[in-house]
């Protein structure tokens, strides 16, 4: 598809204080983009095709239940294929407007402590992201197959090494802890064609979940 916008940033701090045996290290990023959604370009239409067997209605009778001729909607190389031909007969453009976008931003933080010989560290990380993407599976401008998906997902980890020489033992161990969350919601339309200008009923479906991860480890030479 075509670009709308891509904005992305990336910023790292590092504090290094004279007189403490300390390094803070904070790095943060974002990513916001857009653009009109992955094109499918039709090359053929059997117009005969009856999906709903022989009592109903084929695929051309379709096309001139709305006034329109399949021919005119078939991929041109060279000419449009970054065209979309929904028609808005959902009522509800998140579904019939071809569309990805989405946002994502994260912050890490890593403090780093010496303590004589030994080493300890604490990494804390959070990320977010929103997405979202409909598509038209058709590629023509009836109202068969379209859909909508919205993500969202939030994520935070915690890690703390101790590491060091303990007399003749060189070692490393620490704990680790993560978790996330987040839902999916999908809206969609099939075969909408059938119902005229209405457009047909709208099925969503919406998921949400939750995980945790929870570690420790211990190496030694």
């Amino acid at each position: 598809g075509n670009l709308d916008h891509d904005t992305s940033g990336r910023v790292t701090l590092r504090w290094v204080p004279d007189r403490l045996p300390l390094t803070l290290t904070v790095s943060a990023d974002m990513l916001d983009w857009a653009d009109n959604g992955q094109r499918l370009g039709v090359t053929g239409v059997n117009t005969a095709l009856q999906p709903f067997g022989p009592m109903g209605p084929s695929i051309g009778d379709l096309f001139q239940l709305y006034g329109l001729d399949p021919v005119d909607y078939l991929y041109r190389p060279g000419e449009n294929f970054d065209e979309s031909y929904g028609l808005s007969a959902t009522g509800l453009p998140r579904i019939h407007t071809p569309r990805d976008e989405g946002k994502q931003a994260g912050v890490s933080a890593t403090l780093s402590v010496d303590v004589g010989a030994v080493n300890i560290k604490s990494i804390s990380a959070w990320r977010k992201s929103d997405t979202f993407n409909s598509l038209d599976f058709d590629g023509m401008p009836l109202r068969i197959i379209e859909s909508s998906n919205t993500y969202r997902q939030d994520q935070y980890s915690q890690e703390l090494q101790i590491s060091g020489e303990f007399g003749n033992l060189q070692a490393i161990g620490g704990l680790y802890y993560f978790e996330e969350d987040g839902t999916e919601k999908s809206e969609y339309t099939i075969f909408g064609a059938l119902y005229g200008p209405v457009g047909g009923p709208v099925t969503s479906d919406f998921g949400e979940y939750e995980a945790q991860s929870k570690g420790a480890f211990l190496q030694a030479t």
